[in-house]
């Protein structure tokens, strides 16, 4: 139930009891002169959690300078220091919020220790571009910029960088000269990364959004501001990333394709028949169409004709030539916006799991941007009409297959250049999504990513209950996210080795979509892995993994990779992986299910453990002070259940091969039921093997947090008792409510307060 009613209910009764004492605590972890807000179903925006994570940040973003990337491949300060991104995207629709709006979710975002946000989707027609602006000379929408301008000022007051997006959603319109615009689609994928007229058009609005416009709030414009990170040039764009929309490409484009397609072939083969002879092969000895001729330039791309022989060796050339393509797009965006002044990283998002694509953005851009998505609904078109959208209910913690954090998560990364995560999420209704979203955290902390962006925080006022990517008003997740972002920054967690996945150019056009995240990214699980590209900087690696033309060369690859040294070659992938990372400061464990507690056990245990009560959520525990769980003095412990909506329905769809799918049947609505209640028996949670808390409560969301000899706690049962055995009997407590603060002297277990936004609980006055 919520408790905003039952707050509000207790102002005037309190109102003669409180004083409005607000402490500053400068020294600690808790900043008690703003009062945090927990509870998710009394507030729009809750903060993640009592600790106050603002300090993490830089006093204002754009005092560092412009973002640059250094010679290790990471991104950097002027000063050299390196910089690790925590973000999290605004997307569409709530972008566009009012002022008092905007300011209030960067407290929440600063409090949560995020360092950069992603204004992402702000192209489309209700953004920046309005059907009734095309083909006006100032193509951007004044009242909508006046946000984007907002974000920018408020974020980097707060020391919180921001990562923009050029073209996402943006139709593109006759009114503009587009031959057919208003049919390309969202994005005119994948027109818009060949034809000369879209690209014209992406490069003046990069002009009229970045140069020609001062934000008047910053008196900057956006390529002047080092508040602006990074620029991303398009959204899962490309020829690659859907083969199916070759066939379906449009007039006037497909002709224009297709005489690229055939001059790039006449440029490599010359002639009709060296190109028969370099296509053919013993399961394709007639590798050409009756009508296809380079001599005509009728040559078609796979699938573009049904009766075109689809060989291996059309497909690479097709591969080889969209990369290329890609590279001619980003060569031309990449110097527009260099020679309209904007210093900052660049990067394009493509076809993250095709090598052909990474390929192409690594050559010719300054980082490598790509997604990790676990249980990301399915709305699958011909599902039953009471059926919303189908749903993995796995646990990511025991998951195997494509869409684990360790393939995602390595599988795109590139010597030598920094990678960025720019929408991730465990997505509801997974009921797993607390633990998810922490291994996510560790496993990019392992594997060394340089920026890790959620998706997404909706600010709309109709934003307040769980659905699938939203995580502003979720417990398991937005609860989570601002100790997620400790262990990430962090980056203190040490794989003992690394592993370098070598591709020789003939793999790279060989290689088709899911190649980067086949069953080779599941080393991850015991090391450091990156991909080594023709061209990349040689790797300081302790193995080497050769896809297969590189391991018909591999004396002369290896000679071009290696730092030196005798590179232990991987022949062979084994049968069994073993987990190796070592990390003293934090650790998580989650619902021990049926068949998963082998899985799940490991190191957390001799850091975090349970010793007495059932586990029913998620817990987590975090050193704040550096130190491990034996000698920290300054910590975080969060708890969080199985939350859902109010009237939340699923049914089994069917659990095969350790996939587990549910149909959601009703989304529900807000409330949010988070499971929380009073129980007779307490959970005994313990800490190097020593209890620090005994806490009479059932599933919900409660947090405890250490900070020398203070102790903060939050729980979202009021009522429920709570004993810290490190204290003495009889401890000191502050409430704090609405109100103001107000301190007893009890005896433990104490009791939760009704009233109360968090406690602050110590050993009483002369009592040791």
């Amino acid at each position: 139930m919520s408790r905003g009613v039952a707050l509000l209910a207790l102002v005037v009764a309190l109102s003669a009891t409180y004083a409005v004492v607000w402490g500053r605590n400068e020294a600690g972890v808790v900043n008690l002169e703003e009062q945090p807000h927990l509870d998710v179903n009394s507030t729009r925006f809750a903060d993640s959690s009592l600790v106050d994570f603002s300090s993490r940040l830089s006093p204002l973003a754009r005092a560092d300078g412009f973002l640059a990337v250094d010679d290790q491949g990471h991104f950097c300060t002027p000063a050299g220091r390196r910089v690790r991104f925590w973000g999290i995207n605004v997307a569409k629709d709530a972008v566009f919020q009012p002022r008092t709006t905007i300011e209030a979710i960067a407290d929440r975002f600063a409090r949560a220790g995020f360092n950069l946000v992603r204004l992402h989707h702000i192209d489309d027609v209700g953004g920046l571009l309005p059907r009734q602006r095309a083909g006006q000379p100032q193509r951007i929408d004044p009242e909508k910029l006046d946000a984007v301008d907002y974000w920018i000022a408020a974020l980097g007051r707060r020391g919180i960088w921001v990562y923009l997006d050029l073209l996402d959603y943006r139709t593109f319109w006759e009114e503009e000269g587009v031959a057919n615009g208003s049919l390309l689609g969202r994005g005119a994928k994948p027109y818009a990364l060949f034809s000369d007229k879209l690209i014209e058009l992406q490069i003046e609005y990069a002009r009229q959004l970045l140069v020609e416009h001062t934000n008047p709030y910053t008196g900057l414009c956006y390529a002047e501001d080092p508040t602006v990170a990074a620029i991303e040039l398009c959204d899962e764009n490309g020829l690659l990333a859907d083969e199916d929309e070759w066939r379906r490409i449009m007039p006037p484009y497909r002709r224009e394709l297709i005489q690229r397609w055939n001059s790039w072939l006449r440029d490599k083969y010359g002639t009709t028949e060296q190109l028969v002879g370099a296509w053919r092969n013993e399961d394709c000895p007639e590798p050409l169409a009756g009508f296809e001729s380079l001599t005509a330039g009728t040559v078609s791309l796979p699938g573009m004709a049904l009766s075109v022989p689809l060989s291996v060796n059309r497909w690479a050339d097709a591969r080889q030539f969209a990369a290329q393509v890609h590279r001619e797009y980003f060569q031309r965006m990449r110097q527009a916006l260099r020679g309209l002044g904007v210093r900052v990283p660049i990067s394009a998002v493509t076809d993250f799991e095709y090598p052909a694509d990474l390929f192409a953005v690594a050559s010719e851009l300054d980082f490598v941007a790509a997604n990790y998505y676990f249980a990301h609904p399915l709305l699958k078109a011909d599902r039953p009409s009471d059926v919303l959208a189908y749903f993995e209910a796995g646990d990511p913690l025991v998951a195997r297959g494509p869409d684990t954090a360790r393939r995602r998560l390595c599988g795109p990364r590139v010597a030598g250049k920094p990678l960025i995560i720019r929408e991730w999420n465990v997505c509801w209704p997974n009921p797993y999504r607390a633990e998810g979203l922490l291994q996510a955290a560790r496993c990019a902390a392992q594997q060394d990513v340089d920026g890790m962006i959620l998706f997404s925080y909706g600010c709309q006022q109709d934003s307040g209950k769980l659905s699938y990517f939203d995580v502003s008003a979720d417990p398991a997740r937005w609860g989570l996210v601002a100790l997620a972002g400790e262990i990430f920054r962090r980056a203190d967690i040490k794989q003992d080795s690394t592993v370098c996945v070598v591709f020789s150019e003939p793999d790279i056009w060989r290689s088709g979509d899911g190649t980067l995240v086949d069953e080779v990214y599941d080393l991850a699980a015991g090391a450091r892995v990156v991909n080594w590209f023709p061209g990349c900087p040689q790797v300081a690696a302790d193995r080497f993994y050769l896809r297969p033309a590189a391991r018909q060369r591999k004396s002369e690859v290896l000679a071009q990779v290696t730092l030196g040294g005798s590179p232990q070659v991987i022949a062979h992938l084994p049968s069994r992986i073993p987990v190796s990372s070592s990390y003293e400061r934090f650790a998580f464990i989650g619902r021990q299910d049926a068949g998963s507690n082998a899985a799940k056990a490991g190191i957390e245990e001799r850091i975090l453990s349970v010793r007495a009560g059932q586990l029913d959520g998620t817990l987590a525990w975090c050193s704040l002070d550096g130190r491990p769980a034996a000698s920290a003095q300054v910590w975080i412990l969060k708890h969080v259940g199985n939350c859902h909506n109010t009237g939340q329905r699923s049914r089994r769809h069917f659990v095969k091969a350790g996939s587990s799918v549910y149909a959601l049947l009703a989304g529900g609505i807000a409330p949010i039921l988070t499971g929380g209640r009073p129980a007779q028996q307490p959970l005994s949670v313990a800490l190097a093997g020593q209890v620090v808390v005994n806490i009479f409560q059932s599933s919900g969301v409660w947090e405890l947090v250490r900070d020398g000899e203070q102790w903060f706690f939050y729980s979202d049962v009021p009522g429920i008792r709570l004993e810290i055995p490190v204290l003495p009997e009889r401890v000191e407590v502050t409430t704090f409510t609405e109100l103001g603060q107000k301190a007893n002297i009890v005896t433990q277990p104490l009791t939760y307060p009704q009233e109360a936004l968090l406690v602050r609980v110590c050993a009483a006055r002369n009592e040791g």
